[in-house]
């Protein structure tokens, strides 16, 4: 099942929903569907963070399926979203995750395929959608023993936007 957490809460996303967004992704976001799949196939919970004011769900204490939680502090902008810092649910997080993946590279369907496998080896893991900035402050903050750090090969990620339309 895919939830998404809010501010004001977490919530199931409906299944016609998720295929919806998973349908509409743009070629560059393809990756996600290796998470998505086994997700919206009741493989894995997914419990997605797009805001850094989401508090922790108290429903996640009690997790017991194999859980990805998909948090996204990289919004296309080198200083992403504020790093660990920002968020109100790190230090929940880091204490809940039993392996971490921080992910501060363009995404590789096999980089979200890893995410599903831990987490069916170790219950619950975290994978943390950052900038090369605030990637290395990610790892130092979930402070996890089981740490996946996943850098761009030149150092920058994302890219500057640098691209210009052609008439």
């Amino acid at each position: 099942m895919i939830f998404l957490a809010a501010p004001a809460g977490c919530a199931m996303l409906p299944a016609s929903l998720a295929r919806t967004i998973r349908g509409n992704l743009p070629a560059s976001h393809q990756f996600v569907r290796t998470l998505a799949a086994p997700a919206e196939c009741d493989v894995i919970d997914m419990v997605g963070f797009a805001d850094p004011r989401t508090p922790w769900p108290r429903a996640m204490k009690h997790t017991r399926r194999p859980t990805v939680v998909l948090l996204g502090d990289d919004p296309g902008a080198p200083a992403g979203l504020g790093g660990p810092e920002a968020w109100r649910c790190a230090a929940k997080l880091s204490r809940w995750a039993r392996a971490v993946i921080v992910h501060a590279a363009g995404g590789q369907p096999e980089h979200y395929a890893e995410a599903t496998r831990a987490a069916l080896c170790v219950g619950r893991v975290a994978m943390i959608e950052t900038t090369a900035m605030h990637a290395r402050a990610w790892a130092r903050r979930m402070n996890c023993r089981r740490t996946l750090l996943i850098l761009p090969r030149d150092g920058l990620h994302p890219l500057p936007q640098t691209a210009e339309a052609v008439a």
